[in-house]
Order: structure tokens, then C-alpha cells, then sequence
């Protein structure tokens, strides 16, 4: 069953990052950012298509077109298809936990590793590819999983 959802979506190590917040939170800058500084690339912007593989969430590209506030809309190469890895919220500064427990959303049935990052705070696309970079190698939920585990962070 495909499902279309408002969120961006970038490829990171060969897998989707869904990235949520309401309009305006910066999603497209997230994304920008981490296409420019990181390599990602984008798969679709504002709403992706997601569908259950073999119980895998997909996502799926739609027209390759970015939202950049001020330049306008962009053209983009972009990743057809990628397995999503996890979520992304974007939220208020003051809602964000310094020290999170961990947090999952669960999307078309699939249970989703979700982290909540400060929206329009510069190292936002930095701590996107942190997270992606522990989800990439240890699966784990948060940061704070691997820890606890004693696995070292990147």
C-alpha cells in the first residue's frame, strides 16, 4: 500500500532520513544543508511516497524539485527508492531534551527510530548526520543506546 506523508527526505549511507516538523520548521534547509556539506541526497521534499517492502518502509522519489526560501524552487538529482533508517522531528529548541530517552514513530505499521532536534538551529544538519551515522552502523534508536551499550559514537 503506498502512503504519502509530509516530510523531506534525504538518502544517507544508501538509506532514507525522514525528516518531520510543521510548515516552516525548516525541513528544506535541513535537507539543503545535508546534500551540500554531507553528500546526501535528496528523494523527495515537503511529502514522500512510502511503501512496505518485505517489512521495510520505502521511500520514494517524487519530481526532484527543492524549496529553497529565498532562491526558489531547485531542480535536484535525486535517489529513486531507499529503505527508511528513521525520523527525524524537528521541534522548538525549548522541547528538546539535552539527554533524550529513546523515541519511535511508527508509519504505514513499521516501528521507526525518531530522534526530536532543535528546528532553524545551525548544527541541526549536523546532529541529522550524526544520528543517521549511529542509526547507519549500530541500528541503535538514539545516541543514548549506543552508550549505554559502551559502543563508541563516530
Amino acid at each position: 500500500m503506498l502512503k504519502r506523508i509530509y516530510v523531506t527526505s534525504v538518502a544517507l549511507f544508501g538509506k532514507a532520513v525522514l525528516i518531520e516538523g510543521a510548515p516552516n520548521s525548516g525541513k528544506s534547509s535541513v535537507a539543503l544543508s545535508l546534500i551540500q556539506q554531507f553528500g546526501a541526497a535528496l528523494i523527495s521534499d515537503d511529502y514522500t511516497t512510502v511503501i512496505v517492502e518485505e517489512n521495510t518502509l520505502v521511500a520514494s522519489a517524487a519530481n526532484g524539485l527543492l524549496e529553497v526560501r529565498g532562491v526558489g524552487i531547485i531542480e535536484m538529482p535525486v535517489v529513486q527508492n531507499a529503505p527508511v533508517m528513521g525520523v527525524i522531528s524537528l521541534e522548538n529548541f525549548a522541547d528538546v531534551d539535552r539527554l533524550p530517552l529513546p523515541h519511535t514513530k511508527i508509519i504505514a505499521g513499521i516501528t521507526l527510530p525518531c530522534c526530536i532536534l532543535p528546528k532553524d538551529h545551525y548544527l541541526t544538519p549536523l546532529r541529522v548526520y550524526t544520528v543517521a551515522q549511529v542509526w547507519h552502523k549500530h541500528g541503535s534508536l538514539l545516541l543514548q543506546d549506543s552508550l549505554a551499550q559502551g559502543i563508541p559514537q563516530p
